[in-house]
């Protein structure tokens, strides 16, 4: 699997650049999936894998060379309190990973079902014969997915779920480095503590394939490199994490502007400090810059290239669109989004099951953080107050930006009723509490009182019932989605199946097409429900009804010049068996697989 195919890699480099194993696991994760998105933009994945596996095998061999001729170096660099902690975390996760399955309805919408066609196409799912929606979505976290899981001997989600944890976990890790004693037990439970926890700052960080935590720790990450690793080759680690952060998901891309943001206010307060020269300044934004620029647009060109189109409609966003919200309140939902936002913003919770908090209650605490730091701790380099106080500063920048989103970009019923909001928010929560709390282990770890201080902050922001969770449920009972072998087994890759399931949201469509991928079935996804649809007392057509009005006699054409071969009914209501009995040869039942056959201009739909 992929994050014991990276412990070589990552040992050799710690080797050669004279640092704990700790602070290259993450860095080496980012060079295997740089190597496999360049290929895949030139070629395919395969030449990339198998370099990977190459350099990963030639990093072995040269290890073990280390082993046996310089062994001090591998004591001091490999085996490392950050070392055994990965390990730990490894034989935790793969344990309570095992026989794991997607349950969230983004995991099958989007980043389960893009490393499935992955998986199968050895490529990116923005291919004609993908059955992804989301064909744009940058690829960087379902590479690592699909890498890993490459690497079993057989498709697996729960194979795919460890190798995020374990992204997560080699991104949370480098402070390990700080404790120069291993026998020192009470640093070592702290600093477990702060890097299991931080992920699930937000619930679920462990628990599904969301690159929402994902995007977070590595924001994080990028900003406590900076503030916090005193080596030379720390601008390789932040260049590749910001290009990565970049290749994560769309907004990835204004966290690395905001990263620029930050380290730029530390380098200014750097030179007016002596502490830095103009010409390192300008080279290092200058790489910031080149990282960003990178990301972006290597994707964007690539896309552009292959003719795929963008999903997310932002051609409305425009200074004048904005400020008509204002200039026309009246009868604007617009209106409705921003107060509801503002509402959502200051009487929501964040936090965890066991402590829940506002969001403004979280400004509070970063607020005193920093100031606290700035009195009692940090004597000499203030530009990590500047770095600290810029990042809590640009939660205002994310936000905007957000919410402009929201009006702009989603559905009038998904912006007025803030679809995901805490999911979004969190991610930039994630990140301020990551760099807040490393500060605090930083400036604190020579000092007594580091447990009384580390456990309130992991109390304040963790939810430890995410971390526990998954014991329970691999002691108990494994929640699993519906599976659909007696489909899978009956069809071929050249079938296309028109799924029905009536008067119901999209989950069982979502599964459904998740399952059968690579096979395609009726892409529109509001398409499974057929009928008349729902209407207010009006008359009107309720909007985001999930019906589709199909006549017999336009879904008989649907069927036939589509190409389906099959038709699965999930669940029918009498309205449905009164509809379209006609085209049924014997009786409607649910739950039922259909094989569609022509008599002459008629479509017969027979039970299989």
């Amino acid at each position: 699997m992929g994050f014991l195919c990276v412990v070589p890699v990552a040992a050799f480099i710690a080797i050669k650049q004279k640092r704990r194993i700790e602070q290259t696991l993450a860095v080496s994760i980012f060079g295997i999936i740089l190597l496999i998105y360049l290929s895949g933009l030139f070629t395919s994945f395969l030449p990339g894998y198998y370099l990977s596996l190459a350099f990963c095998a030639v990093c072995a061999v040269l290890l073990l060379k280390e082993i046996i001729t310089g062994w001090d170096s591998v004591q001091k660099y490999v085996i490392t309190p950050g070392f055994f902690f990965y390990l730990i975390a490894a034989v935790y996760f793969s344990a309570t990973n095992m026989g794991r399955t997607f349950l969230s309805s983004d995991e099958f919408s989007h980043w389960g079902l893009a490393i499935k066609n992955f998986y199968y196409l050895n490529d990116f799912a923005n291919l004609e014969n993908a059955t992804t929606s989301f064909k744009d979505y940058p690829p960087a976290a379902s590479i690592w997915g699909w890498f890993s899981v490459k690497l079993w001997f057989r498709y697996a989600e729960g194979i795919i779920i460890n190798a995020q944890d374990m992204l997560l976990v080699s991104l949370s890790i480098p402070c390990f480095s700080w404790i120069e004693n291993k026998k020192d037990w009470k640093k070592w439970l702290i600093f477990s503590l702060i890097v299991i926890l931080l992920p699930v700052t937000y619930r679920n960080g462990y628990t599904a394939i969301y690159v929402d935590t994902l995007l977070g720790i590595t924001f994080g990450y990028v900003i406590c490199k900076y503030l916090f690793d005193d080596v030379r080759t720390k601008w390789a680690d932040i260049v590749l994490g910001i290009v990565i952060l970049c290749l994560e998901k769309a907004t990835g891309v204004g966290l690395a502007a905001i990263a620029f943001l930050v380290i730029l206010c530390c380098e200014v307060k750097k030179n007016v400090n002596g502490q830095e020269t103009r010409k390192n300044t300008f080279l290092h934004i200058a790489e910031i810059i080149f990282a960003i620029l990178f990301g972006k647009y290597s994707w964007s060109i690539y896309l552009k290239l292959s003719g795929t189109k963008a999903v997310w409609n932002t051609s409305e966003i425009s200074p004048s669109a904005i400020l008509d919200i204002f200039r026309h309140p009246e009868g604007n939902y617009r209106m409705e989004v921003l107060e509801n936002f503002v509402k959502k913003f200051f009487d929501g919770t964040a936090g965890g099951y066991a402590v829940s908090y506002s969001y403004m209650t979280l400004v509070v605490i970063a607020i005193a953080c920093i100031v606290f730091l700035h009195i009692y701790v940090i004597k000499k380099d203030k530009s990590v107050i500047v770095g600290l106080s810029a990042m809590l500063g640009s939660w205002i920048i994310y936000l905007i930006s957000l919410l402009i989103l929201y009006q702009f970009s989603y559905t009038k019923s998904e912006a007025v009723y803030l679809a995901s909001f805490h999911r979004y928010n969190s991610t930039y929560m994630v990140a301020l509490v990551m760099v807040l709390e490393v500060s605090i282990l930083y400036y604190f770890r020579n000092k007594n009182k580091t447990l009384i201080v580390c456990t309130i902050a992991v109390l304040l922001n963790c939810n430890l019932f995410s971390v526990i969770s998954p014991v329970l449920e691999f002691l108990g009972e494994m929640p699993e989605h519906e599976e659909f072998t007696d489909v899978t087994d009956q069809i071929t890759e050249n079938d296309k199946i028109f799924f029905v399931d009536q008067n119901s949201d999209n989950i069982n469509y979502l599964i459904f097409r998740y399952e059968v991928t690579p096979v395609h079935i009726n892409e529109n996804s509001d398409s499974y429900s057929l009928g008349e649809g729902k209407y207010d007392e009006n008359g009107k057509l309720i909007e985001d009804s999930w019906k589709n009005v199909y006549t017999m006699q336009d879904w008989e054409d649907e069927l036939r010049t589509e190409g389906y071969t099959y038709v699965y009914l999930y669940s029918v209501t009498p309205a449905f068996e009164n509809d379209y009995k006609e085209l049924f040869q014997s009786e409607i039942k649910e739950k039922t697989l259909y094989q569609i056959s022509e008599d002459g201009d008629s479509v017969i739909l027979k039970k299989v």
